[in-house]
């Protein structure tokens, strides 16, 4: 596991010049799912098989060059926590709950903190499955209009049993000017006439600083990326 490429993921564009005093978090538990047989005629037994989790938790600081320092990451259960005398941020995955926060009080750079799990599925034919996940976010804005962004999502990849394009379905809840917010998130998917392979996971982020930060879809995308380097990894340990 190289750490430039690491770092690389999380690179953020240069910050702003501005004053923040600012925090956010973001969290998810009871991940689960429901499985619904479309063709009770057609001899399969409906399931969706779930591959071993690939797990990824980083906190770290950006002072503004793309390059996180110091950065610290875990690809299991456990808590990664960066400190800097602006603020810190930690991450935490412990049994399925997954919790991000960050706080900053500065003129540049921006801290944050990431927890992603993704599994690669295999689901049967003629099947439909509704992901379920309960998210809370905590997002804040000072007088300067400085956000301090949180996102936690819920998503699927999987080709399209039409076209054979890929998809991403998905579902997140955002705060940025300071409200708190928490539902359960749902998405949804189904295969066609034969067995689909895909993706699917979920993550949670916060970030407080001064520098723009990616939308969720984008963290979305990342979060497989992240998720894959850890599951990668514990395979590698194994050997």
């Amino acid at each position: 596991m190289k750490l430039p490429l690491i770092a690389a993921t999380f690179a953020l564009s240069l910050p702003l010049t501005a004053l923040a005093d600012v925090s956010s978090s973001a969290h998810f538990s009871n991940f689960h799912y429901e499985v619904i047989d479309l063709d009770l005629n057609d001899g399969i037994t409906a399931a969706l098989t779930l591959d071993e989790p690939g797990k990824g938790l980083t906190a770290g600081f950006d002072p503004g060059n793309g390059f996180p320092a110091p950065l610290e990451y875990l690809f299991e259960d456990g808590t990664v926590t960066a400190t800097v005398g602006a603020g810190s941020a930690t991450a935490s995955l412990e049994n399925g709950l997954g919790h991000a926060s960050a706080s900053f009080n500065g003129i540049t750079g921006e801290l944050f903190s990431t927890v992603a799990v993704g599994h690669t599925y295999t689901l049967t034919a003629n099947t439909q499955v509704i992901l379920y996940l309960d998210a809370e976010v905590a997002g804040g804005a000072d007088a300067g209009n400085v956000w301090s962004p949180s996102h936690t999502g819920l998503f699927a990849i999987n080709d399209d049993p039409v076209t054979g394009v890929p998809v991403q379905t998905e579902d997140y809840l955002t705060s940025y000017l300071g409200n708190t917010a928490g539902r359960q998130l749902t998405v949804t998917f189904t295969s066609g006439d034969t067995e689909q392979v895909g993706e699917l996971g979920y993550f949670a982020g916060a970030y407080a600083g001064v520098s723009p930060v990616p939308e969720p879809s984008q963290l979305a995308l990342l979060t497989l990326g992240l998720a894959g380097l850890g599951w990668q990894t514990r395979r590698a340990r194994r050997k």
